[in-house]
């Protein structure tokens, strides 16, 4: 997936003033911090978009979402705490264009990854995959296994996903975790271990002969 701002921009259909500021942003930044924008873009565009997938479980909406933040990103450079993670902040962005997007969407349903959600069937999910079901007898290679547990984690509520999402696929601390979701360590280790315990019940029916494999 390759990231461009000024795409981005096009595509979200913002209005003559804001593409403005958009090339007068570009004409300001040094070449240098393009460059480390650019390279930052690269290292990170797939596992942001991994996240994305998992909160909106459609891979157009992940591709607007993950670019969404890029361009955030972008226009926020010069003021950004060098003191910050850089990868943390942006996932907090993520997160939160997430929750926007889809409380405008469903107005009166405020439902978001920092409220109560019901923990019976998949119908307290806001948003799922639309593809059928994995075959679990495809599930012979890494590739395999990756989307079937992916999936599995795209259907938990969405406080728990992206937990374990971050946890599990990503790699993150709970402490970044912690930041990343604005909650304390002690949330995030209940989400992690609830979410956890819900993946294992949906892999016990979509593909039971991964129950003892753990996400890298």
């Amino acid at each position: 997936m390759k990231e461009d701002p000024d795409r981005g921009v096009s595509r979200r259909g913002n209005d003559s003033a804001a593409e403005g500021d958009d090339v007068e942003r570009a004409l300001t930044v040094s070449s240098s911090e393009r460059e480390a924008y650019d390279a930052f873009v690269e290292e990170h565009a797939q596992e942001v978009y991994n996240i994305a997938m998992v909160l909106t479980g459609d891979r157009f909406r992940a591709d607007e979402l993950a670019q969404e933040a890029f361009l955030k990103l972008y226009r926020s450079l010069r003021h950004f705490d060098p003191d910050r993670s850089l990868r943390n902040w942006l996932y907090t962005v993520l997160k939160n264009l997430y929750i926007d997007s889809w409380r405008r969407e469903n107005r009166m349903k405020t439902s978001s990854i920092d409220e109560p959600v019901s923990l019976g069937g998949g119908s307290s999910v806001p948003f799922q995959l639309e593809s059928p079901e994995p075959d679990p007898e495809r599930a012979v290679g890494s590739n395999e296994v990756a989307v079937i547990v992916r999936d599995a984690v795209s259907r938990l509520p969405k406080k728990y996903s992206m937990a374990v999402a971050l946890c599990d696929l990503e790699g993150l601390t709970y402490e970044e975790i912690s930041e990343v979701m604005e909650c304390s360590i002690g949330t995030v280790r209940s989400r992690i271990h609830r979410g956890r315990k819900l993946l294992r019940e949906r892999l016990a029916h979509v593909a039971p002969q991964l129950l003892g494999y753990t996400p890298a």
